[in-house]
Order: structure tokens, then C-alpha cells, then sequence
């Protein structure tokens, strides 16, 4: 790191845009908060014009608008540390993020844009960050990391299916295609937690790290991969034709992310909140494969509420953790959290929970009490993090 960053120049760059993580963590939690405070507006019963449908904008900006950010920013930033190349930063990081940032307000204010004007922009922060990503990766022929480009490739495709689809007025397959999508971003949280968690349990309660078993992790992965790829089937075959084999196989990721979870040991973390953290988000993996298995096969639980589990729990549980960490990590502080930051997390798997129960037992006050709640936990990320993210590095480094 150090014989790739030059002091000097550091110097000249605003601290905000010396990392992808610094811009995209902060206006991403921003985002994520403002998102959820109109849309629960929306179910008030106020009257806002959005450019897309609001159910449709509600659900495309929490994946590709709150989501996409912070993934931008993970990948970016940890692209430097896998390469030893420099990361994006100063002019061309502005720009990948104004890019962004345009796209959020024409996807969210009414202009009376064409919607393919709509879908360029958004197309042009994928294009950017896929190959800010692939270049340096490619260069160096770090090829293990490579597979976070095809990931990202077709999420961008699934952007483009969705913005088509809401042209051929074909809602259902619009929201289909962000399913998909969000079935992704569970994946990049399936192989990044692989990664992590065994990790930073390791180092944050001082005990031996776990070796991966190799039956589990295939197991594991490979019944994730195969889900998507029976989900992907239904834009072609009727749903109601695939509920058996989807039941089943949602049943076996069940079960094996359940086996990877406790070989990770989550009941050694519940003195560390940097730690617990990243458990309680992955644990919502195999939860939610349950809910959706129950739902192909059962009334119990509906679809939308086995969705949440993935969405609130595990993704968005799994990026507050995540920023939390990296955001100390990677500006030179320890990692050690304020009782604001513990606070956020607690907020957002209360969240989590409350969405759950709500979904059981359908009260509009636990759906308005759930996302405020998240509003809440990123509120509180934000108010913890802002000077962390737009001052210079604490220990006097470059980045």
C-alpha cells in the first residue's frame, strides 16, 4: 500500500475522495435512509411522483441505488489491497460517483425523461465500475477475484431487463428481474462472508480460525448457484410449474448455510458487536432460504416476507456490518465502535425482526415501526462515521 501511494498527491486530494469506500459508504447509508423515509411516506398515503411506479422505484433503488454503492465501494477499495494497484480516487472517483448520484435523482424525480435516457445513466455506472474493477485485476492476473466482474455483468443485465421490461409495461417480469438481482447480492454475500467472517472471528475473539471444509463450502455454494439458476428459469417456465423443485432447493441451502454458520462458531462473538454482527446477517441467509422454501410449498409464510429476511437481514444487515468495520480499517483507527455504532446495530436487526413478524401477522404499524428502525441504524452509521469518512487517515498514511 505504502509504495503505491505517493504522500504528496495524497495531499492535494480531498480526504473524501481518496478511497471508494469514503464516498460511496457515506451518500450510500444517506441514500439508503432518504429511500426508506419516502417510501414509507408512500405508504402513508402521500401522494409523491416518482419516475418509475413507486412500488417499482422502491424496490429497484434499495438494490441498485443503496446496494449498488456500497458494493461499489467494498470492491474498489479492497481491489487495492488484492493488486497492490491504485485504487480509483480524486477526479475519476468524483465522476464515478456523481454518476451515480445522477442516476438516484433521475430514477427519483419525475423530469418527464425518456426511460432510456434513465437507463444510460444507470448503465454508465455499471460500465465504469465493472471496468474500474476488471482492469487492475486482469493486469496482475488475479484471476480468484474475477469472479465478482460476471457477477456484477449480470446484475447489469438484470438493470437493463428491468428498465425493458417496465417499457413493455410487463411489471411482473420487471420485479422478477430484481429478484434475480437481489438473489446476487446475496451471493456476493454468500462468497464474501466465506471469505471474512471465519477471519475477523478469529482476530476479534482471539480464538483459532476455522478451515473451511470442502464438502460444506461446495454444498453450500453450489445449491446457492443452483437456486439462481432455477429462479432464472421462471422468467421462461411458469412459477407454478417450478415451486416443487424451487421448495427443495431452497430447503438445501438451508441447511448447508446452516452447517457453514455454526462451523463458523457465532456463540464466541457475543462479547464483540463488530463480529456478532456479521453472524446475524449471515445467519439470515439460511432463515430466509427456509421462509422462501416454506412459501413455494406452504401458506405459512408469503413470498415478500421470505424476500425481506434476505433483504433486511441479510443484505443490508451484512453491509452496516461491513461498512462499520472497513470504515475504521481503512482510515487508520482501531476497530472499536462507539455505543452510537452498537446502537445502529441493534436498530437494524430489530428491523429484521420486525419485518418478519410483521409478515407473519400483517400490521401496517410493525411495517412503519421496521423501516423506521432502519432508517434509524444508518441515520446513526452516518452520524458516527461522517468525520471518519471525510478527514485524512488517523495514524497520518496515505488513502
Amino acid at each position: 500500500m505504502i509504495n503505491i501511494l505517493d504522500p504528496e498527491k495524497e495531499k492535494r486530494v480531498t480526504p473524501l475522495l481518496r478511497q471508494a469506500f469514503r464516498p460511496f459508504f457515506l451518500l450510500g447509508a444517506s441514500f439508503g435512509s432518504i429511500a426508506m423515509l419516502l417510501w414509507l411516506a408512500v405508504l402513508q398515503g402521500n401522494s409523491i411522483s416518482f419516475a418509475l411506479p413507486a412500488m417499482l422505484w422502491h424496490a429497484h433503488e434499495m438494490v441498485f441505488g443503496f446496494g449498488l454503492a456500497i458494493i461499489a465501494g467494498f470492491l474498489l477499495t479492497a481491489v487495492q489491497n488484492w493488486t497492490g494497484q491504485r485504487g480509483i480516487n480524486g477526479f475519476s472517483l468524483l465522476g464515478l460517483v456523481l454518476l451515480w448520484s445522477l442516476s438516484r435523482v433521475i430514477n427519483g424525480v419525475d423530469l418527464a425523461l425518456p426511460l432510456s435516457v434513465i437507463t444510460a445513466a444507470e448503465l454508465g455506472v455499471f460500465l465504469m465500475l465493472i471496468y474500474t474493477l476488471a482492469r487492475p485485476l486482469i493486469r496482475v492476473r488475479q484471476y480468484r477475484n474475477l469472479i465478482f466482474v460476471p457477477i456484477l455483468t449480470a446484475m447489469a443485465a438484470l438493470d437493463l431487463t428491468f428498465y425493458w421490461m417496465l417499457y413493455s409495461g410487463d411489471i411482473l417480469s420487471a420485479l422478477h428481474a430484481i429478484k434475480l438481482a437481489i438473489l446476487l447480492v446475496i451471493m456476493l454475500v454468500v462468497i464474501i462472508g466465506g471469505r471474512v467472517i471465519p477471519m475477523f472471528t478469529a482476530n476479534g475473539t482471539q480464538t483459532a480460525k476455522v478451515t473451511p471444509s470442502p464438502t460444506v463450502e461446495r454444498w453450500a455454494i453450489g445449491s446457492y448457484v443452483l437456486v439462481v439458476g432455477f429462479t432464472l428459469a421462471t422468467l421462461f417456465v411458469s412459477q407454478t410449474d417450478m415451486s416443487g423443485v424451487l421448495s427443495i432447493a431452497w430447503f438445501i441451502v438451508a441447511a448447508s448455510h446452516s452447517v457453514r454458520a455454526i462451523r463458523w462458531r457465532p456463540w464466541v462473538t457475543y462479547r464483540v458487536p463488530l463480529v456478532w454482527s456479521l453472524h446475524a446477517a449471515y445467519w439470515c441467509i439460511p432463515f430466509g432460504a427456509l421462509g422462501m422454501a416454506l412459501s413455494y410449498s406452504t401458506s405459512l409464510i408469503t413470498h415478500s416476507t421470505a424476500l425481506h429476511i434476505l433483504t433486511v437481514g441479510a443484505m443490508t444487515g451484512m453491509i452496516l456490518a461491513m461498512i462499520s468495520r472497513v470504515s475504521l480499517g481503512h482510515s487508520g483507527r482501531p476497530l472499536i465502535i462507539n455505543r452510537v455504532t452498537v446502537s445502529a446495530l441493534y436498530c437494524l436487526s430489530a428491523a429484521a425482526i420486525v419485518r418478519l413478524v410483521y409478515g407473519l401477522w400483517p400490521d401496517k404499524t410493525g411495517l412503519l415501526l421496521s423501516g423506521g428502525l432502519f432508517i434509524l441504524a444508518f441515520a446513526l452509521y452516518v452520524l458516527s462515521y461522517f468525520n471518519v469518512l471525510t478527514t485524512p487517515r488517523a495514524d497520518g498514511r496515505p488513502g
